[in-house]
């Protein structure tokens, strides 16, 4: 450099003279009579006369917090951040960065040379939403319900039932009651605790009974998959209950009927009963007794869930979950007795929620006079071997 020349300096990329991307990337500087160079432009830096862009305060990421800037926790905010650091957000629970619940919980960017952060920062995080599938059968028949609205109450999300199959979508995570509708059946209500996305053949599912008239009761039977094959009965006083094997009893002025036999799993399993009301007998005679056995006697059903919902006239009567009746679950898991009915004042006596039965009013026992069920009787069975002494 001689006297009179003059230096051009550009700062490097990602700087700036002020720090501002918008800033002056570029200073000068002269050679002077004494050989000296003259003093860098813009006293107030000093000699460091270029600075890391800034693009101001880290921004707030709505439903997360800002956890990490270069590589360090964040102790207190607001931070001011510069090129080329990173900064690292998480979401809160129940919120991931696209909303879905493999979405990823974890933000992060760095702060590029234009001042810009790369990749983009989202506004927020999106709450985690799920979808409901469930199917809707009639309870008398077995058969799939269509035109079935089904609501979250409390919110607008609802959808109508084809062929028996509905969704929900956008449910929030969470305790939701569903309320199943349709013209002549009666409306039927379900909770579920919402953790995850639930399909057909889970919680959503529900069966719907016609509506009755007062005197009429139906029992529905609900269960997964395993064990294969449960039988409902319906025992009264004295003689052969109703069941898979005599599907219709009549006594002391009032009937059974078994309406749908299941043999594969999930139901419905129904009976139902009219001319409750009508019995003038004593309370022992007149009450009426609803059992669910295992025909295969696997001694699961307490583990594996089995679910009965009672309907009387247009009303749901009650709704019992057999892990809230270990009390009266017996035969080794195998027999479960869920509800009683005065047949002459056409009232619940007692239900499995109030523990152990006091007193057993009739002797349905069947474990030696119950007949083997063939294939004919319900088909998809087949009998691998037979004995005296067959339960």
């Amino acid at each position: 450099m001689y006297y009179g020349q003059e230096l051009i300096y550009r700062c490097d990329l990602g700087h700036t003279k002020d720090s501002t991307p918008q800033g002056a990337n570029e200073f000068h500087r002269r050679c002077k009579t004494d050989g000296s160079f003259a003093d860098i432009e813009n006293a107030g830096f000093s000699f460091i006369p270029c600075h890391p862009i800034s693009p101001g305060n880290a921004p707030t990421v709505a439903n997360a917090d800002m956890t990490e800037y270069a590589g360090n926790s964040v102790q207190t905010l607001p931070v001011q951040v510069f090129y080329p650091n990173g900064v690292e957000y998480r979401c809160k629970p129940g919120y991931t960065s696209n909303g879905m619940s493999s979405g990823s919980t974890k933000i992060t960017a760095r702060v590029n040379s234009i001042g810009n952060f790369a990749p983009a920062l989202p506004s927020g995080c999106q709450r985690v939403l799920y979808y409901i599938r469930g199917r809707v059968k009639n309870a008398r028949n077995g058969g799939s319900l269509s035109g079935v609205k089904v609501t979250v109450q409390g919110t607008s999300i609802s959808a109508t039932s084809s062929f028996g199959f509905f969704t929900l979508r956008n449910i929030p995570p969470g305790t939701v009651k569903l309320v199943y509708t349709k013209s002549s059946m009666i409306t039927t209500e379900k909770q579920l605790t919402v953790n995850g996305n639930v399909n057909s053949g889970g919680d959503g599912d529900v069966n719907m009974s016609p509506e009755m008239s007062t005197d009429q009761w139906r029992a529905v039977v609900k269960w997964n998959s395993h064990p294969r094959d449960l039988d409902t009965y319906t025992t009264f006083a004295s003689g052969t209950p109703a069941c898979w094997y005599n599907k219709r009893k009549a006594a002391v002025g009032m009937t059974a009927q078994l309406e749908v036999d299941k043999t594969s799993g999930y139901g419905p399993e129904t009976m139902f009963i009219r001319g409750v009301g009508n019995c003038r007998a004593s309370r022992s005679t007149c009450t009426i007794q609803f059992w669910v056995k295992d025909y295969g006697r696997n001694g699961n059903m307490k583990q594996k869930g089995v679910d009965v919902t009672v309907y009387n006239g247009n009303r749901v009567a009650g709704t019992f979950k057999i892990g809230d009746c270990a009390s009266s679950v017996t035969e080794g898991g195998n027999k479960w007795r869920v509800f009683d009915i005065d047949g002459r004042t056409n009232r619940v006596s007692w239900t499995c929620a109030q523990g152990a039965p006091t007193m057993l009013l009739h002797n349905n026992s069947t474990s030696q006079t119950e007949p083997i069920k063939s294939a004919v009787q319900k088909p998809g069975l087949r009998i691998r071997s037979l004995s005296n002494n067959f339960p």
